[in-house]
């Protein structure tokens, strides 16, 4: 039934997205599988830090979100929606879920790792009830923008050479020429013509900004500079670098 409701569409702005969420939501509710049940709340999971305490998304990179309230969009939808309202990274969320509902002998602790169009994890220590170990900003098991290249490719944070920009499905699939069917990442995030050049095909000016229309890149990636990137090492993330050199003849 969860399959039959699911959207195809991607997420656009909070806003929208909050929307849509609330009629998928509204539609599972008069499907006749539930009726007679009690709903005992709503638990909304996101791709990106949450501040745990404010229902808020901190950051959403791959979604172009920054310090978005989200919970506070979707309630004028579901206004007669009752019970607990929570937020959270969907990783901490999945790995709670490993662990509360496992099978056999619950471990001392458990460490999860997703990996998909990001990468996260979430860590969980036993007790009663078991716990997220969130880190004293939140931040702890954020490893999809864990540095692991210095001076690499431009990551949808806006930073370079994070683990995300070496093995999630976006970064994967842009070394494969196949366009991401999703919006432009910008809502509520700082623009800049340096930005990653792995955008989506809506965003040809952003693609322009920091891609010429033939280049080389080089086999060994470049170094950060206080001057900022270079055109040769903004265009390198039009070649990933795990590829040889070769020109580049079209925007990446």
């Amino acid at each position: 039934m969860i399959h039959a409701l699911s959207s195809t569409s991607a997420p656009g702005t909070p806003a929208a997205t909050s929307e849509q969420l609330a009629n998928l939501i509204t539609q599972l509710l008069r499907a006749p599988q539930v009726t007679g049940r009690s709903l005992l709340g709503l638990g909304v999971a996101v791709p990106g830090p949450v501040a745990f305490t404010e229902a808020r998304v901190l950051s959403a990179p791959n979604l172009g979100w920054r310090d978005v309230p989200f919970l506070d969009l979707l309630r004028p939808h579901l206004h007669d929606l009752d019970g607990p309202w929570l937020l959270e990274n969907e990783a901490k969320a999945a790995a709670f879920g490993e662990f509360f509902f496992h099978k056999y002998n619950a471990p001392d602790s458990l460490a999860y790792i997703s990996l998909g169009t990001g990468i996260g994890s979430g860590f969980i220590q036993s007790g009663s009830p078991p716990s997220i170990l969130r880190g004293a900003h939140g931040l702890a098991s954020e490893i999809g923008h864990t540095v692991l290249q210095p001076g690499g490719p431009y990551c949808h944070c806006g930073n370079r050479g994070c683990a995300e920009t070496l093995t999630s499905s976006w970064s994967i699939r842009a070394a494969l020429n196949i366009s991401e069917d999703l919006p432009s990442r910008t809502h509520s995030s700082p623009d800049s013509t340096n930005r990653p050049c792995i955008l989506p095909s809506s965003a040809p000016a952003k693609r322009s900004a920091c891609c010429s229309s033939t280049s080389t890149t080089p086999s060994t990636p470049p170094r950060s500079s206080s001057a900022g990137p270079s055109r040769a090492s903004a265009n390198r993330c039009c070649n990933p670098p795990w590829t040889t050199s070769a020109p580049t003849t079209t925007a990446c």
